[in-house]
C-alpha cells in the first residue's frame, strides 16, 4: 500500500507553492513584494528610520498601579506562606 502512496503526487509546484524563502532576491521581471507597514501613515519602514528613545518621568497613576501590583503579590506570598507554615 505505501508504493501506491509513493507513485501518485496530487498536486503541482504551482499548487503549493515553491520553496523559496524571505531571504531570496526576487528574480529577474517579479516585482519585490511590499510589508503593510509601507501603507500605514507614521509607520516607520526600517529600524534606522525610527527617532530614539528617550528617558521620561512616569506618571502617577503608572507609579500607583506599579505599587498596588508590588503589594499584592507581597501579601499572597505571606499569605501562602502561612497557609502551608502552619
Amino acid at each position: 500500500m505505501a508504493e501506491d502512496e509513493e507513485e501518485e503526487w496530487r498536486f503541482s509546484i504551482e499548487d503549493v507553492g515553491s520553496a523559496e524563502t524571505a531571504a531570496d532576491p526576487p528574480e529577474e521581471g517579479q516585482e519585490e513584494e511590499h510589508s503593510d507597514a509601507e501603507d500605514l501613515p507614521g509607520v516607520p519602514e526600517s529600524p534606522e528610520e525610527r527617532p530614539p528613545l528617550e528617558p521620561g518621568s512616569p506618571s502617577l497613576e503608572n507609579t500607583l498601579f506599579v505599587l498596588l501590583g508590588v503589594f499584592l503579590t507581597l501579601f499572597m506570598i505571606v499569605r501562602v506562606m502561612t497557609l502551608l507554615g502552619g
